[in-house]
């Protein structure tokens, strides 16, 4: 059996915000594996390893499809392993997430009245 991640690796979310990965296990023959029992796991032997996942296991669907949500309440990398046991050992295939913070609130140029978007600098002629 194989395992392949197939959304997006290494992308970014907000802590406190969902993400769900899917992966794939197919068969010797490259044939998807329909109801193949996938581990999830989260590393932490870094300090800044962050995040939880669920569920912890879950079996594929017709399609060889498996899927785990993530979610951090904290900025930092978060590694996932899903693992296929075969007759010939463990296949495994590692994804990784970045979780940020929202540092900065950008106010645009449509913000609402009230809300100054320019230095307070008066104009030639106007009223300062």
């Amino acid at each position: 059996a194989n395992v392949v991640q197939v959304s997006a690796d290494k992308s970014e979310n907000l802590i406190g915000q969902t993400h769900t990965l899917k992966f794939k296990v197919t068969d010797a023959a490259g044939h998807p594996a329909k109801g193949a029992l996938v581990d999830f796991d989260t590393m932490y032997a870094n300090p800044f390893y962050v995040g939880n996942i669920s569920p912890q296991a879950a079996l594929t669907d017709a399609f060889g499809e498996v899927t785990v949500n993530l979610l951090s309440a904290e900025p930092g990398t978060q590694r996932v392993t899903a693992t296929v046991q075969t007759i010939t050992g463990p296949a495994t295939a590692m994804a990784t997430k970045y979780w940020v913070a929202l540092d900065e609130v950008y106010i645009m140029a449509d913000s609402p009245v009230g809300l100054r978007t320019t230095p307070a600098t008066p104009m030639s002629g106007a009223p300062a």
